[in-house]
């Protein structure tokens, strides 16, 4: 989990307009980091959205990480409706029914929502 933080540390830590270049970097660091860690790395990440100062961290990146958090093996009802909540807080209705199909086919698949 340390390399998915400390790449979300980072991000939160770089001036996107006094060094455009840097944060572009460290925001392709922390989605490598978010796409590649397994679901314990992204539950301790998902854990802190809500808090400060991970709240901060660009919303498509915290998409990212809700939806693939919430997609991994096992299936959790509790875990997909966590996703699910998280994701429609940052998307418009057209949007969050897209980035939450594959949830909500797994939730009916597994009896839940």
């Amino acid at each position: 989990m340390k390399r998915l933080m400390d790449a979300a540390d980072t991000l939160l830590a770089v001036d996107s307009t006094a060094a455009p270049q840097a944060y572009h970097e460290a925001y392709d660091q922390l989605l490598w980091a978010v796409v590649t860690s397994a679901r314990d790395e992204l539950e301790g990440l998902v854990g802190r959205l809500d808090s400060q100062p991970y709240m901060n961290l660009p919303p498509p990146l915290q998409v990212a990480a809700f939806r693939i958090w919430g997609l991994e093996p096992p299936d959790n009802a509790e875990r997909m409706q966590v996703a699910a909540t998280g994701i429609a807080v940052y998307c418009r209705l057209g949007e969050e029914n897209t980035a939450c199909s594959g949830l909500n086919e797994r939730q009916r698949m597994t009896g839940g929502f």
